[in-house]
């Protein structure tokens, strides 16, 4: 994501933001481990470049994947624990996510 962003210009990137963010969000719940971290490190460089947009359009669909049963909640749950560990929520002015608490994370806890 830093090489992108170094390597383009904004004129360049405008229109491929949603194709990126969507990419980040997929990333975010997959099965390996690795897949999920770097997922959670590109969120983080999103968040930065794009604050809001990115927030609004990750966030809300894990945390409505974690109240679906299966698989997908537990994948959902990692995602949250790895954006968590990379930044500190830092939301933008005019962003509608208000980011859960490490407590409200625990309730869905499948340990």
């Amino acid at each position: 994501m830093l090489y992108c962003r170094e390597n383009t210009t904004d004129i360049q990137r405008e229109g491929h933001e949603d194709d990126i963010i969507s990419m980040v969000r997929v990333s975010l719940v997959d099965d390996e481990t690795n897949v999920r971290s770097a997922a959670a490190r590109a969120f983080d460089a999103l968040q930065e470049h794009l604050g809001g947009k990115a927030i609004d359009q990750t966030i809300p669909t894990l945390l409505e994947a974690l109240r679906q049963p299966g698989q997908s909640s537990g994948t959902a749950l990692q995602a949250l624990k790895e954006v968590m560990a990379v930044s500190v929520y830092q939301t933008s002015p005019g962003t509608s996510f208000d980011p859960p608490s490490r407590f409200a994370l625990r309730q869905y806890s499948l340990s």
